[in-house]
């Protein structure tokens, strides 16, 4: 049973958050964490907020010692997955991001796809190149990844009537 006070702080800490007031969501679940050190919604809370401020070794080590005590499944996972970004930000070698991607199962179609690009990404980074193809095949992501690097690496690097006809082929291939 959820407390009023634990309620209004919830609520508090979703709406910093939402308004990127990250400083301030992160006393709200610090100040949750000191009323019960095993609250689940206070851990993601601190997490995700260390890592919107781009404090990812904070982020980590909070995780790493923080997360054995979460039972619920969904928040596992949630925390997981910033767990893998935060050793993306810090050391994308790091061999730890495949073994918390893989372990993670999503069922969640788009969130299942977000996992799917961060290890396809990983292994590019990685040169492990047969691997990121093989997950692009097995994922069936092959157009969506694609057309996420069109749209976020290739735009700014393309003049506009090159970008058109990468466009227009992604669009034929969608067919």
């Amino acid at each position: 049973m959820v407390s009023e006070r634990e309620q209004f702080l919830a609520e508090d800490f979703v709406n910093n958050a939402k308004k990127g007031n990250y400083e301030r969501a992160l006393d709200i679940a610090e100040d949750m964490l000191a009323s019960n050190s095993k609250s689940a919604f206070a851990i993601l809370g601190v997490s995700y907020c260390l890592y919107m401020l781009g404090r990812f070794r904070d982020s980590l080590e909070f995780i790493n010692s923080n997360i054995n005590k979460i039972d619920s499944p969904e928040i596992r996972k949630a925390i997981s997955l910033i767990q893998a970004s935060d050793l993306f930000n810090l050391d994308y070698h790091s061999s730890e991001i495949e073994q918390i991607l893989k372990r993670i199962e999503i069922n969640d179609a788009e969130l299942k796809k977000k996992v799917e690009f961060l290890l396809v990404l990983y292994y590019l980074l990685n040169h492990r190149y047969d691997d990121a193809v093989n997950e692009l095949e097995s994922a069936k992501i092959k157009i969506e990844f694609i057309e996420l690097i069109a749209e976020n690496v290739l735009k700014e690097k393309m003049n506009n009537d090159s970008y058109k006809v990468l466009r227009e082929f992604l669009k034929e291939q969608r067919v």
